[in-house]
């Protein structure tokens, strides 16, 4: 809010001001704001329609174990339903469907819908190759037992430390593994086998090193190359990572130091 409050006061302060002066210019948000037709409120209807549908299929088992808990109704036997609830496949799928809708909805020649469709394929095109990239990355660390080398050095290397250091090098360890698996069940897998009677020997709790592993494993997310969903969301922004890693930084640096201070109290409780 206080970085909001900055930027509005003073537009040139933002990171982003050129970028956003382009896509202004892009957009032509200069120009007095059009009213919204008939048609487009229909565009809109059909793609929030969408947008339920797309919650409704992720969410069905949940919805319909609901109904059946609390009506007695089982949609899933009724309606001949599947019981797991939309992944990949499917959402893809409804989303080439809304395209479409809109399209009609919007009253779109061919050229018009195929110039359309193709333009949002133009700008997914960057973002797909980066994520093939970063996961590139991952495949090379697991299939060359990158990881597998790292974590028996940095394991070797805690059991010698003061309690409350080694819960910060376990920490520290979560935070590097982070890079090459930004998934947590699958860091959880990797490296708990291991640091759990790790804590058991180097005299701290095993809740401890869970916390260090919640902690290493958390803040940092939001900046690795290797996470989908920040390569994903910083692609769909247009903002470039080092931009975003300039503007984030402060606070990860915050929030670290302050995941050191939360790992000493456990030790002396004895938590």
């Amino acid at each position: 809010m206080w970085y909001a409050h900055k930027i509005r006061k003073n537009p040139q302060a933002s990171l982003t001001y050129d970028f956003d002066q382009e896509k202004r210019k892009e957009l032509k948000l200069e120009k007095e704001p059009a009213r919204i037709t008939r048609r487009q409120k229909w565009v809109l209807l059909a793609f929030g329609l969408g947008m339920v549908t797309l919650i409704l299929g992720v969410l069905k088992p949940q919805i319909c174990s609901f109904i059946h808990h609390t009506w007695g109704v089982d949609l899933m036997q009724m309606l001949q339903l599947e019981e797991e609830g939309w992944y990949i496949t499917e959402i893809a799928a409804l989303f080439l469907g809304v395209g479409f809708a809109c399209g009609i909805l919007g009253k779109m020649n061919m050229q018009q819908f195929s110039d359309a469709f193709f333009d949002g394929v133009r700008s997914m095109a960057e973002i797909a190759m980066l994520l093939c990239f970063a996961q590139a990355i991952v495949i090379i660390a697991n299939n060359g037992h990158i990881l597998d080398t790292l974590l028996e050095w940095m394991s070797s290397a805690i059991k010698h430390l003061h309690p409350i250091c080694a819960s910060w090098a376990a920490m520290m360890l979560q935070t590097v593994i982070d890079f090459f698996i930004p998934s947590g069940s699958g860091k959880a897998v990797l490296t708990m086998p291991v640091l759990a009677p790790l804590a058991d020997l180097i005299g701290i709790s095993r809740q401890t090193m869970v916390l260090a592993f919640q902690l290493g494993g958390s803040w940092l997310n939001i900046t690795m190359p290797t996470d989908p969903v920040t390569i994903a969301a910083i692609g769909f922004a247009r903002i470039s990572f080092g931009r975003w890693l300039k503007w984030i930084l402060p606070l990860l640096v915050l929030m670290y130091l302050l995941s050191f201070a939360f790992l000493i109290p456990p030790y002396f409780n004895g938590w």
